[in-house]
């Protein structure tokens, strides 16, 4: 049985519906989490300002959940400045 049980869960884990099923939810979860972060800034709109951002990082419990997300303050930065076009400090 443990051969049988080893064999099964190594075709599982190479099938490819399975492994894009299971990226799929992945995504999914991680897209979850990064919304209720930036909802939980509390302002109640749709854009993030410059300054919230600021709050964000100061933060240490929304410090701890972008590292659980694995984004680096500095990639929080970086990915600001980017969507961040028209350079007003404010992305919506």
């Amino acid at each position: 049985t443990g051969v049988f049980c080893s064999s099964a869960i190594e075709t599982t884990q190479r099938n490819p519906e399975v492994i894009a099923s299971s990226m799929l939810n992945t995504k999914h979860t991680y897209e979850k989490n990064l919304r209720q972060l930036f909802t939980s800034i509390g302002n109640n709109s749709e854009v993030l300002t410059l300054g919230e951002l600021e709050d964000i990082l100061r933060d240490e419990m929304k410090h701890a959940q972008l590292t659980a997300l694995e984004i680096d303050v500095n990639d929080a930065w970086t990915l600001f400045r980017l969507i961040d076009a028209d350079r007003s400090g404010i992305i919506d």
